[in-house]
């Protein structure tokens, strides 16, 4: 569970337990059909952030951490004044002060382009650390995703049913195509 430290902590100290740790695809996400905007916060941006500071001493140098975001990240823009609070996702209070400032605006929705567009940020600000220790960290923003919560989420977003439209494939690409890209990004 992402949103549990402790439990984070246990799967960094279990694979370091092992020999030569090189690959590291956090795939953990909720979509907007959750319905939760602390859910969704937590979960992707605040769990990813975790992830990547707890496997950044555990991954072998050559190694790569890929983040999965989402094209929903570059989609709309973050207004300015929320980017400090969300370059800042492991400070104790950042739920409560990031729902505090949105006030109504504080929907899954809105919890999911942000959350996406934080771990991004996070990806291009750990990017020097981790080069540093001869390690890569990369996020990869794919567009439409056949799975059951993308399913869902065409229950509850119009606006999901518009972009669909609008893929020229007239598909949403699969799992598979998504693991080919993770495994390219972690490849030397």
């Amino acid at each position: 569970d992402v949103t549990r430290p402790e439990d984070i902590s246990r799967l960094a100290k279990e694979a370091s337990t092992r020999p030569a740790v090189r690959t590291l695809a956090n795939v953990v996400g909720l979509s907007p059909a959750a319905k939760d905007f602390h859910a969704v916060m937590a979960v992707n941006l605040v769990g990813a952030s975790r992830v990547a500071e707890a496997f950044l001493e555990v991954l072998e140098p050559g190694g790569a951490g890929v983040f999965i975001s989402s094209s929903a990240a570059h989609m709309q823009s973050v207004p300015e004044h929320l980017l400090p609070l969300l370059d800042d996702p492991l400070r104790s209070e950042f739920l409560e002060d990031l729902a505090a400032i949105l006030g109504a605006d504080a929907d899954a929705n809105r919890a999911y382009s942000y959350s996406k567009a934080g771990l991004n940020r996070m990806v291009r600000r750990e990017a020097m650390r981790w080069g540093e220790r001869g390690k890569r960290i990369v996020s990869l923003s794919p567009g439409l995703v056949a799975s059951p919560q993308g399913a869902e989420s065409y229950k509850h977003s119009p606006g999901k049913v518009s972009m669909f439209e609008a893929v020229p494939l007239g598909r949403e690409c699969s799992m598979l195509e998504i693991a080919g890209v993770v495994a390219f990004l972690a490849s030397d």
